[in-house]
């Protein structure tokens, strides 16, 4: 019996997709038409153009299926939010297999602009722009640590867009869970005031992210903060990936991964608070990233199992490992008051050709020995193949963090696989891997004779 309800469901899908292909259309809609009616009519595998501006907001009930996904598609469309108490564009429960491109959503100044309720799959977003609402993108609904209202979503891709001066946050995933979420050559920028919740990109729960590309900067509270109660819902160390991405000018904390991640070639400058906060028990990597200039406003250049006020999980097994990055000039400098790294425990701790260039008399604390690792004991090899030296950045003040061609960071790099750099330019250029989230290229020394010149 088993065996015969597996092959009619099997034959009801190919039929589904024959019947797709067979019949799919192009729907056309107009201002004066009712946007959501129209979208809601769509059949799988059909495409519906957004013809100009519609002040409305649209709830999406229908779905495509795999392998022909309902396409909505903007040709110059914006949707509006004026005098509308309500979310923006909401995919509702179940609502799946949709492709949403080239459309604008905005003003909706109380409520989500673009939201995914829960029990979604295989939505893809690109190129939308969304700003002027109370938070940008919302994906599940519910309060944070409860379970959601309808259920996680999952396989949900971002690419090309822009979320930018909304109210709250960019992008939050409260209360979650987000599976299978990818963020990609996008912006989320100058979202929120300085305070909780004000984040450029936010996930509650989650497995399996992966953001790159992407540039996370002018947000009024954290810059990219990801799987804060995983350790509830999530034993094992979390799937996560940042790379290729600038995180700047926050007005909180950088970069924060709470339940183990990697972060590859990113680029973490001048945020209010740590550049890079690793909290709950996990595997972490860090691989040729540049922590410079935080701590602006006070805290640590990066923090490694720091305590929790009220813990959601363990911090006794933080796995970290720091390979070919560079920590330099953290701290507000103005005020001569430049900070270190904190770890909490030294056993669990590697760095291998990094380099550290902030507190001299305590570049790096251990808490579980009380130990504090001067510059001159970097320099000294006590924590192997480290430089505790300036790394030479082309023009520090202008946030120019390319190398100069006499940096130290040049060649200086252990090898670890990473085939390019954040200018996408390859790994390794020279005799080794350079140090840090640039490779030093001809162009890095022309721009290097500009600025002498000049």
């Amino acid at each position: 019996m088993k065996k015969i309800n597996f092959f009619i469901k099997i034959l009801a899908l190919v039929l589904i997709t024959i019947t797709a292909s067979a019949n799919a259309k192009i729907i056309d809609v107009w201002p004066g038409q009712s946007l959501q009616e129209v979208i809601n009519s769509a059949k799988p595998g059909d495409t519906v153009i957004i013809h100009g501006e519609f002040n409305e907001a649209v709830d999406v009930y229908v779905s495509g299926v795999e392998g022909h996904p309902i396409k909505i598609i903007g040709d110059n469309a914006v949707i509006k939010g004026n005098n509308i108490s309500r979310d923006g564009f909401v995919f509702r429960p179940n609502s799946s297999y949709i492709v949403l491109e080239s459309l604008r959503i905005k003003n909706f100044s109380s409520n989500w602009g673009l939201a995914l309720y829960g029990n979604n799959t295989h939505i893809h977003i690109s190129n939308v722009e969304i700003d002027h609402c109370e938070t940008g993108i919302h994906l599940t609904a519910g309060y944070s640590g409860q379970e959601p209202m309808f259920g996680a979503v999952w396989d949900v891709s971002f690419e090309s867009v822009n979320v930018h001066d909304n109210k709250v946050g960019g992008l939050d995933c409260t209360s979650g869970p987000c599976y299978n979420l990818t963020i990609t050559n996008s912006s989320f920028h100058d979202n929120g005031i300085q305070g909780f919740g004000a984040d450029g990109i936010a996930v509650e729960i989650g497995n399996n992210i992966l953001i790159k590309n992407v540039t996370v900067f002018g947000n009024g509270g954290d810059g990219i903060d990801l799987c804060s109660r995983n350790p509830l819902f999530i034993e094992n160390s979390a799937n996560v990936t940042v790379r290729e991405c600038t995180i700047a000018n926050n007005g909180m904390q950088g970069l924060k991964l709470w339940n183990g991640g990697k972060a590859i070639n990113c680029l973490i400058h001048s945020n209010g608070l740590e550049g890079l906060v690793i909290v709950y028990n996990g595997n972490y990597v860090i691989q040729h990233c540049d922590v410079v200039k935080n701590a602006l406003q006070g805290g640590y250049a990066f923090t490694a199992g720091y305590p929790e006020i009220n813990p959601l999980g363990k911090q006794d097994e933080l796995n970290v490992i720091i390979q070919n990055s560079i920590f330099a000039f953290n701290g507000n400098l103005t005020k001569n008051n430049p900070t270190g790294i904190w770890i909490a425990y030294s056993k669990s701790f590697t760095t291998q050709n990094s380099i550290y260039f902030n507190r001299d008399f305590e570049e790096i604390y251990f808490n579980d020995t009380g130990e504090s690792i001067t510059r001159d004991q970097i320099n000294m090899n006590l924590l192997g193949v480290n430089f505790g030296v300036d790394p030479k950045f082309v023009n520090m003040n202008e946030n120019d963090f390319h190398l100069k061609p006499m940096s130290p960071a040049i060649d200086n790099g252990t090898i670890v696989e990473i085939k390019t750099d954040l200018d996408h330019n390859p790994r390794p250029i020279g005799e080794g891997y350079d140090i840090g989230c640039y490779e030093f290229t001809s162009n890095s020394y022309n721009f290097f004779i500009q600025y002498l010149n000049y």
